[in-house]
């Protein structure tokens, strides 16, 4: 599922959740164990109205930004998803895409728990 989950425009964001569980639903039917999403570009600072991803620890305060992303949008996010996910018989979901300073095993960590089975 391709999309903008994590995009600061309310309306991109209820596009994907309608399309991400309209696909979990699908899936369920059609016998589908495992879904590939796109994990998400979320605002740089809370209150941009413009997806933005830290890519960069200069200047420094970029380095508590990128920690408000991954703590504030990205990891809660999957976890409400990773929740979704397992709703369905033997359904896990992964989150896919580029990250920076921080990777993808930490989120996989931080919502492991919420699904059955990688």
């Amino acid at each position: 599922v391709h999309g903008e989950p994590l995009n600061p425009d309310p309306e991109a964001k209820e596009l994907y959740k309608r399309e991400f569980l309209n696909t979990c639903r699908l899936a369920e039917k059609l016998g589908v164990t495992r879904l590939t999403l796109l994990a998400g570009l979320p605002e740089g600072v809370e209150g941009d109205r413009c997806p933005n991803w830290i890519l960069y620890p200069y200047p420094p305060i970029n380095m508590q930004r990128l920690e408000w992303q991954w703590e504030k949008r990205l990891i809660p996010y999957w976890r409400e998803q990773a929740k979704v996910a397992a709703m369905g018989p033997r359904r896990s979901s992964w989150p896919g895409g580029q990250y920076t300073f921080r990777g993808v095993s930490e989120l996989i960590a931080a919502i492991t728990q919420y699904v059955s089975r990688w």
